[in-house]
């Protein structure tokens, strides 16, 4: 009954339960979501602005020079799983077939919860803690300048520096503007399609763009959480985003990296040792990537 069940209701749970998740959401409307194997993920990245171009004459001649422009970025992928046992009590005492289907959906939903809040904590995290996932803190900074990022340390290349504005003053005179202006800075290197934010930023900027009729956004109008729209960038809320923050993304910078073989999947059932009750794992093996921090930014401190 329990692997029947986990079958038929495995991606069933699984996926609308992430979907309502506005950064997967993101991600998978950009096809920013990439299936990986191995121990990590090596990208070539830009570090060194060029500066051997010329103007040049007939006859002119070139110098053969290495500017070593690239480096290369390393992202280790992490594991992240919960537990779901099944006791043989609680079988026994749920003798109808009904009363078992309920068990164990209701089993099967608190531990996708379990994982899906673990999964979120570390997604938010400023500095991943032990063997966790990277989360969009770490990547688009408050102190963009300082701090080791996929093995290469920000302090030596501002390429390799996200864009940070800090609010000027009360959001209801200053936030338009700040954000236009982070978002100027942020296409310098590329272009932001997607603005996610906190509770509190997304009511304030609620409150300053009513007046000026910005609320309107057609690009996400089938996700299940709250949007709207700003100068043709959807803008949504996430209740664990940083408190005060605004993060503008460059999709081409972003990406879920993901095991296929742990996409969220579930692990066979294993008896445990001298008992009757018998667990699996709902696993996953993945790791978010932001390879061009310049092309995106945050600004922080927002208030009243």
């Amino acid at each position: 009954m329990y692997s029947s069940t986990l079958r038929k209701m495995g991606r069933t749970v699984i996926d609308p339960t992430f979907q309502k998740r506005p950064l997967f959401f993101w991600l998978k409307r950009k096809n920013r979501v990439s299936e990986v194997g191995g121990r990590s993920i090596n990208r070539p990245v830009q570090l060194v602005e060029p500066d051997t171009a010329k103007s040049f004459g007939r006859g002119a001649t070139f110098d053969e020079v290495d500017p070593d422009y690239i480096s290369q970025a390393v992202y280790y992928m992490k594991n992240v799983g919960d537990s779901l046992t099944r006791f043989w009590t609680d079988e026994q005492e749920n003798t109808g077939q009904s009363a078992i289907i309920n068990l164990v959906k209701k089993n099967i939903q608190i531990t996708v919860k379990g994982l899906e809040k673990k999964v979120q904590a570390m997604l938010w995290a400023t500095t991943p803690v032990g063997l966790d996932l990277s989360g969009l803190p770490y990547y688009i900074a408050s102190s963009p300048s300082t701090g080791t990022i996929a093995g290469i340390n920000r302090a030596n290349y501002p390429l390799w520096r996200n864009q940070q504005k800090t609010s000027t003053g009360s959001y209801y005179t200053y936030l338009l503007d700040d954000m236009l202006d982070l978002k100027l800075d942020c296409e310098k290197y590329g272009s932001v399609d997607y603005v996610i934010t906190d509770k509190g930023s997304y009511e304030a900027y609620n409150a300053v763009a009513r007046e000026q009729k910005w609320i309107t956004d057609k690009k996400m109008g089938d996700a299940e959480f709250a949007n709207v729209g700003w100068s043709g960038t959807p803008i949504t809320l996430d209740h664990d985003c940083t408190s005060g923050a605004m993060y503008m993304l460059d999709s081409s910078a972003v990406e879920w990296a993901v095991s296929p073989s742990a996409d969220f999947k579930w692990t066979k059932w294993k008896e445990k040792p001298n008992g009757l009750d018998r667990t699996a794992q709902l696993v996953l093996r993945a790791q978010l990537i932001v390879d061009n921090p310049g092309t995106c930014g945050v600004l922080t401190t927002i208030a009243a």
